[in-house]
């Protein structure tokens, strides 16, 4: 049953009966067929978590989560194949998956077994939905709120834009004023026409780059391993947590200062001589996701934008470090000025050896991940409505890569993990 809840008062887009109907962008495409060779891998499972301090109304959360499935198509999208082509297929509607369940009795450790045991939890990319939120009750006034979802309908910048606007449309109905969110005026059907009509016109440029900063012959990861690699990835791993100190921080950004870049670039200049130091080899290729969103019609649409970029980096032992920062920098630049080549479509042109034990062209990875301001100003209205809210760390038990390293920037310090 949908609910509805007075006075929440925003601008939907008209609600489509027949189902839309377009083929996916080369980012989906790649993600797809992953799918296909690990189905059971929850490796493209994304998730955010948040504790809940506070007399939460149920109901009125309940209809703001389904608002936000009636506002993005990407929540109701669904993948299909028909006479042996793919498509993405948008519902005219959807009822929002919306999963209540009392762990009043619940110790940590079983409310952590839960989350996990939800994140892993496999989707139906024919039958859908592809976007989950369960909300676990341990009291009165203790929630724990969980939303779930598949890769291909959404990426990181997403995620942020998605509690913004649950957190926007909760307090505001809560508050009895109107939720000031923008009227969709674009689509990611609208982004991936946009993607083709580029590549009809400037994919020689772009793989023209991409063809000369790459090595004919791609370098493979090969870090020292105590066991023999399986014919076979499977995508399971683990994450370790890193602390980087408000101290050593400070530092680091002053040293970037110095430097004249970036704090993004430093860190990845210090994670390719962390990478030379335990393989030893001179040239590394290194995955750098971006967030895709290059033209400022698509910085509201909810979808998979994601393009990794590729860092390849030379090291040798006699190398100093502010040379292989200028490197860094330098082909950091060329890669995001080229940004807009897909990866999945690079992989096929570069058409690398085939071997299902590791992933295509790169095997390690670096995020530097910023705060999102809209969300800090969400978290604050809702902490007007009574609810402090805390996010909770999702450890995960699967990796995309071999070795990634990923950070927050929480401005007074970095925090991240290694998967």
């Amino acid at each position: 049953e949908q609910l509805s809840v007075e006075p929440v008062n925003i601008e939907l887009q008209m609600r489509v009966e027949q189902p839309e109907l377009y083929p996916l962008s080369y980012g989906q495409q790649g993600l797809w067929s992953i799918y296909q060779l690990v189905p059971a891998s929850s490796a493209y499972h994304v998730a955010a978590v948040y504790r809940l301090d506070g007399d939460l109304d149920v109901e009125v959360l309940h209809s703001a989560v389904q608002l936000l499935v009636d506002r993005h198509p990407a929540l109701r999208t669904r993948f299909v194949q028909q006479q042996q082509e793919l498509y993405q297929v948008v519902d005219g509607y959807q009822a929002a998956w919306f999963e209540v369940i009392d762990g009043a009795d619940w110790s940590e450790k079983i409310l952590q077994e839960q989350i996990q045991t939800r994140h892993a939890q496999p989707y139906d990319l024919e039958v859908g939905p592809l976007f989950r939120t369960t909300l676990f009750c341990h009291g009165a006034t203790h929630t724990t709120l969980m939303v779930c979802m598949h890769h291909l309908v959404v990426d990181g910048w997403s995620i942020s834009q998605l509690f913004d606007e649950l957190f926007t449309l909760y307090s505001s109905s809560c508050s009895g004023a109107t939720a000031n969110l923008p009227l969709l005026q674009t689509t990611y059907g609208d982004y991936v026409r946009w993607q083709r009509q580029l590549l009809a016109t400037e994919e020689e440029r772009l793989w023209s780059y991409w063809r000369g900063q790459l090595p004919r012959e791609l370098p493979v990861l090969q870090f020292p391993a105590d066991r023999v690699r399986p014919a076979q990835q499977s995508l399971s791993g683990i994450s370790h947590p890193i602390q980087i100190p408000p101290s050593l921080t400070a530092e680091l950004r002053a040293m970037a200062r110095r430097q004249g870049c970036t704090l993004y670039a430093l860190l990845l200049a210090v994670y390719q001589l962390f990478l030379y130091r335990h393989t030893g080899q001179t040239t590394l290729l290194t995955g750098l996701p971006t967030a895709g969103r290059t033209r400022p019609e698509f910085s509201t649409v909810v979808g998979y934008f994601v393009s990794p970029v590729v860092l390849c980096t030379e090291c040798n032992d006699s190398m100093l470090f502010h040379e292989l920062l200028e490197q860094v920098k330098t082909s950091l630049l060329g890669a995001l000025e080229h940004q807009e080549y897909p990866f999945a479509r690079l992989v096929e042109q570069l058409n690398p050896p085939r071997d299902l034990s590791r992933s295509p062209v790169y095997q390690s990875s670096f995020v530097l991940q910023q705060s999102h301001a809209a969300l800090r100003d969400s978290f604050s209205a809702l902490s007007r409505t009574g609810i402090q809210i805390t996010p909770i760390p999702l450890p995960l038990g699967a990796g995309q890569t071999d070795i990634a390293l990923e950070l927050f920037d929480g401005e007074t310090e970095l925090t991240g993990y290694f998967h």
